[in-house]
């Protein structure tokens, strides 16, 4: 009896591995495969399998289709339906379409022309992403919603008109567009997310309508409608330096940054702006609002500013020194990895933390400056190896403390800077006491007899002696 039902299960085994594939499709209609949308007499154009690459030449996808003599109404270009089309050539699509979602018309090489029929509300993620000969792409007036990354790698676009009903301009959504030369953003949108326009090197002016609420151009460059934020700076300008206004709080998420990989893995960057000089007003710095800057090389940042942010200056390669305002408390992830010209770097009294290669692959760097007594909390891969061969120029009470921390003793000299002296106990009323450290660089509550180490609400240190 066992070794019958062992037999039987084995054969269970064989038969199962051995049947078809399952289709990908629910039915096949003249050359076009189809999924019925469940409970509904509507369906969505699909792939055969798996291999993608399903359909060639010209496709005309019909606003019906009949089965088993049920009619359907074709409403939805179903996930990767044309993906990898390579022979694909045209694709007429009916006014019954709804969606096309995502990858619908992934890395289709032959498509130089696609319009999409004013039925259409939402375009997926990376829907008509990487389709490197695609030049015009017409958008229906009744889309809606664009997804991340929708036109993404489009390379051959040079223009496009964002349909009036859209709302929000997603991640990514024309990023690596080689060939686009202005954007127009109508009166509608309110949100444009970072990296929207990433990558778009030819790229000279974002225009945005006279009636937007939420952003304007000022001479092509893109802000929020306050002058807060500088969301964009178009990466096809071709001057070498750029005066952010008075004003402006805050610099976006790859605000400056250019850099672009073409579908032939080609690199692209901007390579004109040298300097750039930033507003007294300035707070932020958002995540690599100037990665990959490589003719960068000289840049002031305001006392105002509190963090560097995730790569903020990651690949600037052009750049030879750095100071960082004492408002500063944290470098972030790789917020100067790569800067392969940096020689010399010079830390505010405020910094708290550093983070993971936050200075990896800076072979250059022979001097660093830090005014912090406490030393910052590092990782230790926070600064590259080769700080080895490199000076660390720290508060006299503190030489100590930094040889024993982590990331910090990395570094082949360790020495005191050149101290104020001993400074008197009275003290200008309108300037308080911040901190109190002793002489081996730990904070304490009060003063205690001998050496202290203060550091004032104005952001300066000062010694002071208790007898």
């Amino acid at each position: 009896m066992k070794r019958n039902l062992l037999s039987l299960l084995a054969c269970g085994v064989a038969a199962f591995c051995c049947s078809p594939a399952v289709n990908a499709y629910d039915f096949e209609s003249n050359g076009l495969y189809y999924n019925v949308e469940s409970g509904t007499n509507n369906v969505a154009v699909t792939f055969k399998d798996t291999k993608y690459n399903s359909y060639s030449g010209d496709v005309v996808v019909p606003s019906t289709v009949t089965n088993n003599g049920t009619t359907y109404t074709v409403t939805v270009l179903g996930k990767y339906s044309f993906r990898n089309c390579a022979g694909l050539t045209s694709c007429t699509l009916p006014e019954t379409l709804k969606e096309i979602q995502m990858g619908s018309f992934s890395k289709c090489n032959a498509l130089t022309k696609l319009v999409l029929p004013n039925s259409v509300e939402t375009i997926g993620n990376l829907a008509i992403q990487d389709n490197p000969n695609l030049k015009e792409l017409i958008l229906g007036t009744g889309i809606k919603t664009i997804g991340t990354g929708a036109f993404m790698g489009d390379v051959a676009l040079t223009n496009i008109d964002i349909p009036k009903g859209v709302t929000e301009l997603s991640s990514n959504v024309f990023a690596n567009c080689i060939g686009l030369t202005k954007i127009d953003i109508p009166a509608g949108v309110i949100k444009i997310n970072g990296g929207a326009f990433a990558g778009c090197v030819a790229l000279l002016n974002i225009n945005v309508a006279a009636e937007n609420n939420s952003y304007k151009s000022v001479d092509g460059v893109l802000y929020t409608k306050d002058m807060t934020i500088l969301a964009v700076y178009p990466g096809g300008r071709t001057a070498s330096e750029y005066t952010v206004p008075e004003g402006v709080k805050e610099l976006g998420f790859k605000a400056f940054s250019q850099r672009c990989i073409t579908v032939s893995g080609a690199e692209f960057y901007d390579t004109s702006l040298k300097n750039i000089k930033l507003p007294s007003t300035l707070e932020v710095l958002g995540n690599s609002c100037f990665q990959h800057l490589k003719a960068l090389e000289s840049i002031e940042i305001p006392s105002n500013v509190n963090s560097v942010g995730n790569q903020t200056f990651a690949q600037c390669t052009a750049i030879k020194s750095i100071v960082l305002p004492d408002a500063v408390t944290k470098i972030d992830l790789s917020a100067f990895s790569g800067c392969t010209a940096l020689k010399e770097v010079t830390i505010g009294s405020g910094l708290k933390t550093i983070a993971a290669s936050a200075f990896k692959g800076d072979a250059a760097l022979t001097t660093v400056n830090c005014s912090a007594i406490e030393p910052p909390v590092c990782k230790d891969s926070s600064f590259d190896t080769t700080v080895s061969a490199a000076v660390l120029v720290v508060p006299a009470a503190s030489v100590d403390a930094y040889k024993e921390a982590v990331s910090w003793k990395k570094f082949g000299t360790i020495k005191a800077s050149a101290g104020a002296g001993i400074g008197s106990v009275d003290m200008d009323a309108s300037v308080e006491t911040s901190e109190i450290y002793n002489l081996n660089g730990v904070r304490i509550g009060e003063l205690q007899q001998g050496l202290n180490i203060i550091r004032m609400s104005d952001g300066t240190v000062r010694k002071v002696m208790v007898k």
